[in-house]
């Protein structure tokens, strides 16, 4: 799998520790998390009658808590800029 690129990792890790300096998992309440190598898109449809491919939807990044595996999905349009 593509990993992301360097710039891309350091803007959203930057935005995301100003926005949340102290995340914990809430399954375990670990603060130690993995940033996972791809993105993920959540299909919005307006009806469940078909599949649209590709998917419209939101990007979002994941992150993966690194003891207890829970993962936490964030959309990337509110971290990093110029990303839709």
């Amino acid at each position: 799998m593509q990993r992301f690129e360097k710039k891309f990792v350091e803007e959203f890790i930057s935005s995301f520790e100003a926005k949340f300096p102290n995340v914990k998992c809430p399954v375990c309440g670990h603060s130690d998390f993995e940033l996972l190598p791809g993105y993920h898109v959540h299909a919005l449809q307006t009806n469940t009658d078909f599949a649209m491919m590709p998917p419209k939807g939101a990007k979002t990044v994941t992150l993966a808590c690194k003891t207890c595996g829970y993962l936490l999905n964030f959309m990337v349009s509110a971290y990093v800029k110029d990303e839709q």
